[in-house]
Formats: C-alpha cells, sequence, structure tokens
C-alpha cells in the first residue's frame, strides 16, 4: 500500500478518535460531516498527513498526481478545512475547530507516553505541595492528606500532562488498571490523558470529569472493581473509589456504591460514616456524620 494512503488512512481514523471525545450530540454531527467530506474526497484534495511534518498535513492541487509528495502542499488542519473545505465558521466555530485538530494530532502522536509524567509516593506529594493548581489537595497546608497516597506507591499514582491535566491511577487488587477522574474539569486535556490511558490499556472513569455522586462512579468495563490500601487514618476526597470498609490497618475501597460503611467524600481529611436502611441492609450514599475518631484532629 502506498505511504500517502497509508498516512491517510491513520489521519481518517485519528480523526474518529477525536470526534468521540465531544460530549456534544450536534457538535458530534457537525465533525461527522466534515470528516465525511475528507472521506469522499468531495474536493479531490486526498488529504493526508505530511510525510516530513508531525504537525501538518498536506493534500495535492486538482488533477495532480495525488501519490507524488513532491507536489504536495503542506498545511495545517485547521487552514485545509477553512481554506480548502471552505468551512466557515458559522458551520464549525473556531473553538471546536481547533479542538478538533489538536485531539487529531494528539491521537496520532505515536510517543505518548513521553507526554505524561507519573509520580507516585512522596512525588505525589511533592506535586500537589509545589503546584500552583487550586485544590482542596494542593498547597503546603494540605499536604497531609496525600499521606494515603505515600503509603501505598505500588497501588496509586497520578499521571499528569502538561503540568496541569492530573488524574489518579490505581492499581486493583485484581490486577486492573484504572484511571479516575481528570481535572480540571472542561480543559481539553482530559481527553488526551484518557486517549493515553485507553493506548496503556487501563480501564477509564466512564464520566471524564462531572462531580462524583452514586450515579458517576461506573468504569469503562461496566464492573465493581477494590483496591485495599494500608491508611494512617486521614483520607483525600476520592471520586471513584469512595466506598470504603476498614479492615485492621488497611481500608478496603470500592467504586461500587453498595459497599462498605464508610465513604470518602469529605475535604478535610476525614470521612463519612455511612447509615444502614433498616429494610435492605444497603448503605445510604451521604449520611452526613463526621467521622473525628482518626486520632489527628
Amino acid at each position: 500500500m502506498n505511504i500517502i494512503l497509508k498516512k491517510r488512512i491513520k489521519l481518517i481514523r485519528a480523526m474518529l478518535d477525536a470526534k468521540s471525545n465531544f460530549v456534544s450530540y450536534n457538535t458530534k454531527l457537525i465533525i461527522s460531516s466534515l470528516i465525511d467530506k475528507i472521506r469522499n474526497d468531495e474536493g479531490g484534495f486526498f488529504l493526508s498527513l505530511s510525510l516530513d511534518d508531525p504537525n501538518k498535513v498536506s493534500y495535492v492541487k486538482k488533477e495532480n498526481d495525488k501519490y507524488n509528495d513532491k507536489i504536495r502542499v503542506k498545511t495545517t488542519l485547521q487552514r485545509f478545512v477553512r481554506r480548502q473545505l471552505d468551512v466557515q465558521p458559522l458551520d464549525i466555530s473556531d473553538a471546536v475547530l481547533d479542538r478538533f485538530a489538536t485531539l487529531t494530532m494528539l491521537f496520532l502522536d505515536d510517543s505518548l507516553d513521553d507526554k505524561v509524567k507519573i509520580y507516585t509516593g512522596i512525588k505525589i506529594a511533592e506535586f500537589y505541595t509545589g503546584t500552583n493548581i487550586k485544590s482542596c489537595m494542593t498547597g503546603g497546608c494540605n499536604s497531609y492528606k496525600t499521606s494515603l497516597y505515600e503509603a501505598n506507591p505500588d497501588k496509586v499514582g497520578l499521571a499528569i500532562f502538561n503540568n496541569e491535566v492530573r488524574a489518579l491511577i490505581w492499581r486493583c487488587d485484581d490486577g486492573n488498571v484504572v484511571l479516575d477522574r481528570a481535572y480540571p474539569s472542561g480543559h481539553w486535556g482530559i481527553s488526551f490523558i484518557r486517549a493515553w490511558a485507553k493506548k496503556k490499556g487501563f480501564l477509564i472513569r466512564n464520566n471524564a470529569d462531572s462531580v462524583s455522586d452514586g450515579k458517576t462512579n461506573g468504569i469503562s468495563d461496566g464492573k465493581n472493581h477494590i483496591v485495599t490500601l494500608k491508611h494512617e487514618g486521614i483520607f483525600p476526597y476520592m471520586d471513584t473509589f469512595k466506598y470504603g470498609i476498614f479492615i485492621g490497618d488497611r481500608i478496603m475501597l470500592s467504586n461500587n456504591q453498595n459497599f462498605g460503611s464508610v465513604v470518602l467524600t469529605n475535604t478535610d481529611g476525614l470521612y463519612y460514616n455511612r447509615e444502614v436502611c433498616c429494610a435492605c441492609g444497603i448503605p445510604t450514599n451521604d449520611s452526613g456524620v463526621y467521622a473525628r475518631d482518626n486520632g489527628f484532629f
């Protein structure tokens, strides 16, 4: 198969991957229409990837040899859409087009691992202490909340993209690795870090960056998982593995909302005890009761 054709197929697949990271149904329809124009080659441009510039695409002018790289024109995907396909901002906004093009190029990147740092143990605490990101976990006065991560370097890591987008990685008791909720909410890089996790073979949280509650702690394989951790009685706010039960000096956490006797959705290093329904024996999701018996406060 000709290399330009191979690159064209790879480009279109990356576009489809990029489209899947948009939430809005209408936006997906608009992007689908754009991809169809490129795939059907309505203008005879035979869009492909540039052979010598990984950040550019290339096209051929009408009636020229589409497989002759020497005469192909290099440009950005955004510029091609605007100038060659004549797609106007009223059809697809600059913001959507830029995000679509950026995601497409990220999905084409064969060196995703080079763009993501993974911290474990004390490195997680150092990141949260030193970062300028505003969070209930960041800043020197909040560093004590990371003690659970420090105590379990073989069970939890922190993936960071672009020194800003971050998500916890959990190694479950069954061996599965799960990428948790990504922060900050709404950042375009969330799609990238989830794409990276998928290529690594990780499971991912179903809801990329939504606020945690009983309906959004599902995992991509549709199953419930458990991770058992050492602890010192201090706990961070949890998004997915937030339902727990104490077993000696360990805590077992699950994404199953019917699991355990405590819920880790407190931002003060504490936890909530869970009330149990007298009729069915299932814990409620939010008892609103502080637990202050950890000896730290």
